[in-house]
């Protein structure tokens, strides 16, 4: 029964949403391509750049030792360069640079933009579907020779 109900609702979501159509030839499907996808991308990139730089990164081991200054530039050398992941249940560090770069993480700096990029080319390839259909109007006598 539950499930009979929410499929009824996504059918007239749907529905709704097919029949508020901007062009002849746009569908739900291509609307969720170019404004739901890109509006989602979006938002997740915000999310992930006030973490970012609003909030903080990442947390970066440090010795007790360190004073506030030393923690805070320990954790931007973290940010800027690769990182590796040590398991809560593992104690100490591998001395070995191998293991290390074995288990290094490069990608988190890079999410943000990734994400900018995929909205941007989601977006692109519908600006570029409607400059493709668009009629052609030829300025001047009106006639090709």
């Amino acid at each position: 029964m539950f499930e009979a109900g929410v499929l009824n609702g996504l059918t007239r979501i749907s529905v709704e949403l097919g029949s508020s159509k901007s062009r002849s030839d746009d569908d739900f499907v291509d609307r969720v391509n170019h404004s739901y996808t890109t509006t989602v991308l979006m938002l997740c990139t915000l999310i992930v750049l006030g973490r970012q730089f609003i909030g903080k990164p990442m947390s970066c081991w440090t010795p007790n030792e360190f004073t506030g200054a030393q923690v805070e530039y320990a954790t931007l050398v973290c940010w800027v360069t690769s990182t590796y992941f040590i398991p809560p249940n593992q104690a100490t560090i591998p001395a070995d640079l191998t293991v290390r770069r074995k288990d290094s993480i490069h990608y988190y700096q890079w999410v943000p933009f990734i994400l900018m990029f995929q909205a941007a080319i989601y977006r692109k390839h519908f600006y570029l579907y409607l400059v493709r259909d668009e009629p052609v109007t030829l300025v001047g006598s009106g006639r090709l020779a």
